[in-house]
């Protein structure tokens, strides 16, 4: 997929809170760090894993390759804060211990991850960034 923020398919882009500059995303909250993953699903289902903050607010979204959003879900959502979701374009069969199965209407398209930063003091930002980091998307074999 073509885009203009130098990631290639499947690698998750990790970003600093925005300033009033950014272009990360239209209108960007300077109160959230970001993910973001063109997918590609041509050559397998991908497994997005990660450990999120249990104490604040986080959501994901999952939008078609033309930007349309066909999936979003936030922390209230999730039944624990251990993020893990296989994205397939078909129904699979696979042994995934409490994996989320998300059926992608398209083989191309994006993934953002927003986490709300609460308090702006390095010790917070140095925190939520360590766990934005935790966040990895593997092809599953």
């Amino acid at each position: 997929m073509k885009n203009d923020h130098n990631i290639n398919d499947n690698e998750l882009k990790f970003y600093n809170l925005p300033s009033d500059k950014s272009k990360v995303v239209v209108m960007p909250n300077p109160d959230f760090l970001y993910v973001v993953s063109f997918y590609d699903l041509r050559n397998g289902p991908l497994n997005l894993t990660g450990k999120m903050p249990d104490s604040t607010y986080w959501s994901i979204s999952f939008y078609k390759s033309n930007t349309i959003n066909w999936y979003v879900k936030n922390d209230k959502e999730f039944k624990d804060n251990h993020l893990n979701i296989v994205l397939s374009k078909s129904t699979v069969d696979l042994d995934l211990n409490s994996s989320t199965i998300i059926k992608s209407p398209d083989e191309k398209g994006v993934i953002l991850i927003r986490i709300l930063i609460e308090k702006k003091d390095e010790e917070s930002i140095k925190f939520y960034k360590s766990i934005q980091k935790s966040i990895s998307l593997k092809r599953i074999l």
